[in-house]
């Protein structure tokens, strides 16, 4: 499985959930989901979140990333084995501080190894 999405846009920082999806996914596979981040500001705060789910929607798993601060346009990356009981893998973009902007653009998840 191979899914990608561009230009997702920008957050102005408010602490709400920029985006998010939720996708099937094989089982005891080596996922990376990987998105581009920049920060205005020296208070913003960004965070790339991957969450695994079993049948029931109960968590397995959950991995973030956080970058804080005034950036330059920087590749976060997640790489991570799914347990064998997850159904559904769910990403998750969110940006909080005071004052700024974050933006996120050319998301990707990719299947590593089946």
């Amino acid at each position: 499985m191979y899914l990608n999405i561009y230009s997702f846009g920008s957050s102005n920082c408010s602490s709400y959930s920029s985006g998010s999806i939720t996708v099937k996914v094989e089982p005891s596979c080596r996922y990376k989901f990987s998105a581009w981040v920049r920060n205005s500001n020296k208070a913003v705060k960004s965070k790339i979140r991957v969450v695994c789910g079993d049948e029931n929607m109960l968590l397995v798993k959950n991995i973030s990333s956080i970058l804080i601060g005034k950036t330059g346009w920087i590749e976060v990356t997640i790489e991570t084995w799914i347990p064998q009981n997850t159904i559904r893998m769910g990403f998750g973009l969110s940006s909080s501080g005071n004052e700024g902007t974050t933006w996120f653009d050319c998301l990707t998840l990719k299947c590593l190894s089946q």
